[in-house]
């Protein structure tokens, strides 16, 4: 869409990958991200953090399968995706938290090495006696995958 917002996210897995079908069967994967500034501190001579911002990440389908079988918490990342904020409220509680939903997700090689194994999907073979669908993929949004998805886990 012409008024999304792009973003390259630099920073930390902070939560185990939770990796969930929605009740269509769709792979969506999601994890919080923290990222710290950094300023040089010219009175001290060295480099001091500033503050942590924290976002929720949301990956769909084959990035979701391959997200949970590569990423895990603490791992250094950088995230490139839409972002998005969404509002909430829990009893007496409200608030807004600050989203992405993730078109690429990958190791940040500043800060160490990983190998890569590409993944080989073939196409599901409809059942026996099944007339291949027309229908088109699912459009779920990642702001109805948590009322869809299943209460079990498949990360991996």
């Amino acid at each position: 869409m012409v008024n999304d917002i792009d973003v390259t996210v630099v920073g930390n897995v902070v939560s185990d990958v939770r990796h969930l079908l929605t009740q269509s069967g769709v792979p969506v994967a999601s994890f919080r991200l923290a990222s710290t500034s950094r300023r040089f501190d010219r009175e001290q001579g060295r480099w001091a953090d500033g503050d942590v911002t924290f976002f929720t990440v949301n990956c769909w389908r084959g990035l979701a399968d391959n997200v949970a079988a590569s990423m895990g918490k603490g791992d250094p990342v950088m995230v490139i995706g839409r972002l998005r904020t969404r509002d909430w409220e829990r009893g007496d509680k409200s608030g807004m938290s600050v989203e992405i939903e993730a078109a690429s997700v990958g190791h940040d090689l500043c800060r160490g090495v990983s190998t890569f194994d590409r993944v080989r999907r073939t196409p599901p073979v409809p059942a026996a006696g099944a007339s291949p669908s027309t229908a088109s993929p699912s459009t779920a949004s990642p702001s109805t995958a948590s009322a869809e998805s299943t209460a079990s886990s498949t990360a991996a």
